[in-house]
């Protein structure tokens, strides 16, 4: 497996961006998070509302490991496929949202119709995963291009 080398040449006026759009992007992760699980508490049975945590952990989890397996989707310019992940990421929240609105799953037919209800379930769960997996993948490649930063970086995150 290949080491990128570390590029820590932010000039004092890009560290202000990038550090602020770390904070964005983190802020509204959570953000999110909150409001899947106050809309999946009522929307669906309060259940699935703690379906939530886990979908995010799976996200930032599949990100991680898929960067650690290919470094080199970080690129030669970080800072410009962080902004590519960030826009990603905001993308497959309306992508999540058209799934989560049209999508017709209903939890209590699981038991009487697994057979389409089971799949709809699956088809929720990879759109609500995605904005948390290309979130992640900014935070991932943020993490490991700026590593001397980690300190600074965390406390925006």
């Amino acid at each position: 497996m290949e080491k990128r080398p570390e590029t820590n040449s932010l000039g004092a006026r890009d560290e202000r961006y990038f550090f602020a759009a770390v904070f964005l992007v983190s802020a509204s992760e959570l953000m999110l998070q909150i409001a899947l699980t106050r809309v999946f508490s009522f929307t669906l049975w309060y259940h699935f509302a703690y379906v939530t945590i886990s979908v995010a952990l799976l996200g930032y989890g599949a990100s991680g490991t898929l960067l650690a397996v290919f470094p080199g989707l970080a690129g030669r310019d970080p800072a410009r496929r962080l902004s590519w992940y960030a826009t990603l990421s905001g993308l497959t929240v309306i992508v999540a949202y058209l799934a989560f609105s049209k999508l017709p799953f209903y939890p209590f037919q699981l038991r009487e119709q697994p057979g389409t209800q089971v799949p709809l379930m699956l088809a929720y769960y990879a759109a609500i995963t995605a904005p948390f997996f290309f979130a992640g993948l900014c935070m991932s490649v943020a993490l490991s291009t700026y590593s001397r930063q980690v300190s600074r970086l965390y406390f925006f995150d």
